[in-house]
């Protein structure tokens, strides 16, 4: 098993409705792109803390992009204190397929 991240199509200026709408947008453009399984968004607030994204049994699993490429080899693992260090050169993907870090659309 392992835990998926993801980004949205296109930026947000922030007004996502707050964390709901910034769920369900991750959830519809899941849907749509045919992927499985539930996508949060990474998003802290006054009710929602990095911490309850990933229940405690599933965060010894290993981090992938939609290409399966290894992100972080543990979810604890970016949140350790250590500065979230990549497990090698990071690339993120939207759900429509584009590498956002580098993709200038």
């Amino acid at each position: 098993m392992q835990l998926r991240l993801a980004a949205l199509n296109e930026p947000f200026t922030g007004d996502m409705h707050g964390v709901r709408g910034a769920d369900y947008a991750c959830y519809r453009q899941a849907r749509r792109a045919g992927l499985k399984g539930t996508f949060r968004a990474l998003l802290t607030s006054r009710v929602q803390n990095l911490d309850s994204i990933v229940r405690y049994s599933d965060r010894d699993l290993p981090v992938v992009n939609l290409k399966g490429e290894v992100l972080f080899n543990a979810w604890s693992e970016a949140f350790s204190g250590s500065g979230g260090v990549f497990a090698q050169k990071p690339r993120v993907f939207s759900f429509d397929g584009k590498e956002v870090l580098t993709d200038p659309t």
